[in-house]
């Protein structure tokens, strides 16, 4: 009987720490938000309402994000690392319940990820000519032609057969992003595998994503430059489930 009572006052205690942390943050992610945009906290304009709500949100979030070990974000994670997600998040406007942004706990470091959705979203915010975005992977076996005309790649052929598809990481021999306008013209940006393990190395992305996923789908990561805008793609969607965040 002692054991039961003893446990629902640890969950009542971490639950009123996570509710003074969850208060704290909100205040302060408000107050730095607002500043931004030459708003105090006490404003009640539109565009003050719109950013707050978006700070509840990236909370509401925050709040149910947990790490491998299972340990909350909003308690382990440094409050500045927790600030530079919550500004990226509202000063990009996206959405993470559809899939454009994720939330990752590395140790004490709240790590901020836009998906390809993300991705996809805020160029055609910049770029009212884009239609849509396709993404495929290249295996061993697949016929795969493309050309290169004034600096812009063009896909002339893909051709795959069930077979090539595999789970295996090393069948993988590239992958390609590709833009289509409401013209009915398209540019391509291809990234071999090599190229996508140099891409994830060198920043620092999942160091241990080569072990983690032999025999699983993996993340491709594709450099796009179109117009103005320069971003990345990746495909976060097909590893969330196998890697456990």
């Amino acid at each position: 009987m002692n054991e039961i009572i003893e446990k629902k006052q640890s969950a009542s205690d971490f639950a009123l720490q996570v509710e003074q942390k969850k208060n704290e943050l909100t205040t302060i992610l408000q107050k730095t938000i607002l500043e931004q945009y030459a708003y105090d906290l006490n404003s009640q304009t539109p565009e003050s309402f719109k950013k707050k709500q978006e700070v509840a949100k990236f909370i509401s979030q925050l709040v149910n994000t947990k790490d491998k070990s299972g340990r909350y974000a909003i308690l382990s994670c440094s409050q500045e690392s927790i600030m530079d997600c919550c500004i990226t998040y509202c000063n990009n406007e996206l959405n993470f319940f559809r899939n454009q942004a994720y939330l990752f706990p590395f140790g004490n470091k709240l790590s901020f990820m836009i998906g390809k959705d993300g991705y996809v979203a805020m160029a055609k915010q910049l770029n009212p000519d884009i239609e849509d975005f396709y993404y495929e992977v290249v295996y061993k076996g697949d016929i795969f032609e493309y050309n290169k005309v004034a600096g812009k790649t063009t896909i002339i052929k893909h051709i795959q057969k069930l077979a090539n598809i595999t789970c295996n990481i090393n069948d993988i021999v590239c992958a390609y992003a590709t833009v289509c306008y409401k013209n009915g013209t398209h540019e391509a940006d291809i990234m071999t595998i090599q190229e996508i393990y140099k891409e994830l190395q060198d920043r620092g992305l999942y160091p241990d994503l080569y072990e983690r996923i032999i025999g699983n789908e993996t993340m491709i990561v594709a450099n796009v430059e179109w117009g103005d805008w320069k971003h990345e793609h990746r495909y976060l969607d097909y590893i969330m489930n196998e890697l456990g965040y």
